[in-house]
This record gives structure tokens, C-alpha cells and sequence, in this order.
């Protein structure tokens, strides 16, 4: 479902909420997310390897604008690096601290010529996917007086999940008061983690705010009339034209998104079809439960991902002369030739045989 942005024409109007993301967090991202979080590492005196390890991101990966990396592939260097970081509280903070505006590419120069943060916030929410958050967003109008950002995790794996939402939550504030240079402090009121309680030093001196931990929701919470401030470098013309790059993008990213995109990239990365869902579960950090579960909420099972992939990469390898049927069926991760064969014959029956016509060419040859 894509994510609306019901934004009123202006911050004075009712309560409620008024730009609300709903694609899926583990949306494919460009390499740069990965990259700031190398570069903090490095700095400090981790190299990329360590980070970069299992994650089955390559160092040259991070120099390619045009690479797309999945969000469990980012999870892992995540998961590296709060590693290398004994966990440390407040770790997401320092990290957030290395997202700047000029980070995001079209997203950031995009946001940069919106006419006030009211626009900014309903834009950010549409075009989240464009980001390196592994947080869910949505922004309401809460009082008269305050306009609340509200974080949602719930559905990030749970090792990572305190570190992505200090990260998203620093880089959010990062990005705003870099939208408004004129202003001396953002009219930030409070800010909440759903989170145990740390040492608060770290986080206050970063927000300028009182933080609270133990909440029921990851919030920010500022003045109502934020929403009205201009942006000074807002241009109508230039941001018409970011917003059609934008869309295309997008609709880039969304194609290749969720649950189902997590399993099929790592079965074509990995090509092991024996592994079972249990396996596959593991190494994407979701239980066999979870994972099981939210095949099903997209319409699919793990098997029929599992079958889809087999068919798909054995039309491409049957398209190529240098591969027997032995070796096909063995890439395929079929235990004897038959079962190949009998897989071909179902495949074949389907409503697409005109597209695997070459099939055909094997069972009779």
C-alpha cells in the first residue's frame, strides 16, 4: 500500500493525523546509508571489513550511486557494528549525527526546495522509501499547541531495533535544522523512546530537549507553528522537477520491496533452494514464525517463492547452451534429474508456457 500524505493547507487547521508512510520498511536502498556507517567506523578505527562482513556487501559496492542494497544486508553491517561498539546506549545518536541533507540525493535537494516544514513532512512521508530509515513514519497535529513525529519499529528485527530508531530519530533532527539555517534551535519540546532507560546525558545534548525513556511510542514532539516556517531557499519550479525524479525512483524502489523481495534476493544471491524456510528465517533474522507469517499476509508461502525463483532462473539457464540438464537441475537444488524433469512438465502447464517455450526444447530432447 502506498503511503499517503493528507496534508492540510495549513498547521492551523484540525487535529489529527496528516501524513502517514505505510510501505515497508525493508525497502532496497542506495549503498550510501552503508557507506556513512563505514566511514563512522573507520574513523574510529574499524575497517570496512569488519563492518562489511557476512553483510554479502562488497567494499566497491559503497562507490556505485547506481547498486541497490537490501535492508537485511544493511541490518547485518548494523549488526557488525553495534558489535565492534560493545552495544553501546546511545550508539544510533552518534550515528545519526553523520546523516546530513546532502546524503539523500534527490530525496534531500527535494525537501530543500519545499515552501514551509509543513510540505517538508507530508514530501518526507511520501517518498520515505527513498531513505535510509528503518523506521515507519507518521506525523499528527496533536493539540493546539504541538505537532507530534511518531517512529514506529514494530516491525524491525529486534537486535537492531533500538539502534535504527536512535539513528532515524537523530538524522531526522539533523535534517531539519539543516532545512532551517536561520533559526537558532528547532522548537523541539520533548522527545520519547519506547526504549529502556540510559544514561540521558547523551541524548539530551544531542536533541536540546528533555528525554524521556519507557514511552509507549519513539516520538518527537514540537511547537504546532513549526509547521508554518518557510524553508529560504524553497523554488516551486525545482522541486516540480525533483518530484518526477522522485516518483521514478520510487516506483523503482517499491517494485522491488518487502517481505517476498527479502526472500527472493537472498535465495538468488545464496542458491540454496535445500535450506528451508527455518534456515532462510535465520539468516534473514526473523523466526520461522514470523517469516511464515508474513509470507502469508503478502499472499504467498515460502514454497511458492522457493518455486517461483527455480523457474525463473531455470528459463535464464536454459536460454544458455553450456549448461546440461544435469547441471541445471543440480543449480536448482533437485536431488536427481527426474524431479527437474517433473517440476518442467508442472511449469509447462501453467498459464505462461508461450514464455517457457525452452522447456519444452528439453523435455524432448
Amino acid at each position: 500500500m502506498s503511503p499517503s500524505a493528507v496534508g492540510p493547507p495549513s498547521a492551523t487547521e484540525a487535529t489529527g493525523v496528516f501524513a502517514k508512510g505505510e510501505d515497508p520498511w525493508d525497502h532496497p536502498r542506495t549503498p550510501g546509508g552503508v557507506a556513512l556507517l563505514c566511514q563512522f567506523a573507520a574513523r574510529r578505527g574499524f575497517g570496512s571489513d569488519v563492518l562489511l562482513a557476512g553483510s554479502g556487501i562488497s567494499a566497491e559496492a559503497l562507490a556505485n550511486p547506481n547498486l541497490y542494497v537490501e535492508a537485511y544486508e544493511e541490518a547485518a553491517v548494523m549488526r557488525n557494528l553495534l558489535q565492534a561498539f560493545d552495544n553501546r546506549a546511545g550508539l544510533g545518536i552518534e550515528v545519526g549525527r553523520e546523516y546530513h541533507l546532502t546524503a539523500y540525493g534527490y530525496f534531500g535537494y527535494l525537501l530543500l526546495n519545499c515552501a514551509s516544514m509543513l510540505e517538508v513532512v507530508a514530501t518526507a512521508l511520501r517518498f520515505a522509501p527513498l531513505t535510509f530509515a528503518f523506521s515507519t513514519w507518521s506525523a499528527r497535529v496533536s493539540d493546539a499547541e504541538h505537532y507530534v513525529f511518531t517512529f514506529d519499529t514494530e516491525h524491525v528485527p529486534n537486535d537492531i531495533r533500538r539502534f535504527a530508531v536512535e539513528r532515524d530519530a537523530a538524522a531526522s533532527i539533523l535534517l531539519q535544522r539543516e532545512l532551517l539555517p536561520y533559526i537558532d534551535r528547532l522548537p523541539l519540546r520533548a522527545v520519547s523512546f519506547d526504549f529502556p532507560h540510559n544514561d540521558a546525558a547523551t541524548y539530551e545534548d544531542f536533541f536540546e530537549a528533555p528525554v524521556a525513556f519507557d514511552q509507549p511510542r519513539t516520538e518527537l514532539t514540537l511547537d504546532r507553528s513549526f509547521l508554518d516556517m518557510a524553508l529560504p531557499l524553497a523554488n516551486r519550479h525545482t522541486k516540480q522537477t525533483l518530484t518526477l525524479q522522485c516518483e521514478l525512483v520510487r516506483n523503482v524502489v517499491l517494485s522491488r520491496t518487502g517481505i517476498v523481495a527479502s526472500v527472493r534476493s537472498h535465495l538468488l544471491r545464496n542458491q540454496d533452494f535445500a535450506a528451508g524456510l527455518e534456515m532462510t528465517a535465520k539468516e534473514l533474522y526473523f523466526t520461522p514464525r514470523t517469516l511464515r507469517r508474513r509470507l502469508r499476509e503478502s499472499g504467498t508461502t515460502y514454497r511458492e517463492v522457493v518455486d517461483e525463483v527455480r523457474r525463473n532462473l531455470a528459463r535464464e539457464l536454459m536460454a544458455q547452451s553450456t549448461f546440461t540438464r544435469h547441471e541445471i537441475a543440480e543449480r536448482l537444488g533437485y536431488s536427481d534429474l527426474s524431479g527437474f524433469l517433473r517440476a518442467l512438465r508442472r511449469w509447462n502447464e501453467g498459464p505462461e508456457d508461450d514464455e517457457f517455450r525452452p522447456a519444452q526444447l528439453l523435455l524432448h530432447t
